[in-house]
């Protein structure tokens, strides 16, 4: 066997032995890594709280003409009890007991009662909320949104500017024996200026103005 015959057969020896070091049908090849897929983490995104910004529109309802009205500090009767309204303020917005800060809607504006009643019975007397009302120079009544009350005595002096308030709900009603002051707040037509009335039930009216 001459040098090139060695050689041929020294090189399939070594072919020979990778196959065999295979294993039938095996081929050894580079390892492959596999490569680490990155999970996707969800991310909560906040839900912003809505907050109420305008109070809704109040339900205008067409009245008929009253007769002549009372006016702002007088007393007028009603059932057991006698009241009048001693001020009014307008607000640009306000902020209740839930703690929401509140705007009147474009074209309406924010009126705030303060008024005094007082019992003439023998029996405790009472309010109800839903029996207050006031009537703007369009002829439109408009029932309370928001009010509040402090019961007192005849002598007692109250801040009605104090006293806290909150939206109204339902029949609900001021009960007292002797006094009570209420703030009764209410959303009417925009205007440079208005007369304005107030009525409990069936009350006489009381008429006020009103300006921007």
């Amino acid at each position: 066997m001459n040098t090139q015959q060695r050689f041929m057969a020294i090189l399939v020896l070594v072919v020979s032995l990778s196959v065999s070091g295979c294993g039938p049908g095996q081929f050894l090849g580079p390892t492959i890594t596999p490569s680490v897929t990155a999970t996707l983490v969800p991310t909560s995104t906040p839900v912003p709280t809505s907050t109420p910004t305008s109070t809704p529109r109040p339900t205008a309802t067409n009245v008929p003409p009253t007769p002549t009205p009372a006016s702002l500090g007088d007393a007028v009767s009603y059932k057991t009890m006698e009241f009048s309204v001693l001020d009014v303020y307008r607000h640009d917005n306000l902020i209740p007991g839930n703690g929401y800060r509140y705007w009147a809607n474009p074209g309406y504006m924010i009126i705030d009662l303060v008024v005094r009643a007082r019992n003439t019975g023998a029996s405790p007397a009472a309010i109800k909320w839903s029996d207050t009302y006031v009537i703007d120079s369009d002829g439109n009544r408009n029932d309370v949104l928001f009010g509040g009350s402090q019961i007192a005595t005849s002598k007692q002096k109250v801040d009605p500017l104090s006293i806290d308030y909150n939206a109204i709900y339902g029949d609900i009603a001021v009960e007292f024996e002797d006094t009570a002051y209420m703030r009764i707040i209410y959303i009417i037509t925009d205007k440079p200026e208005q007369k304005v009335l107030f009525g409990v039930g069936d009350s006489p009216l009381i008429e006020f103005n009103v300006k921007r």
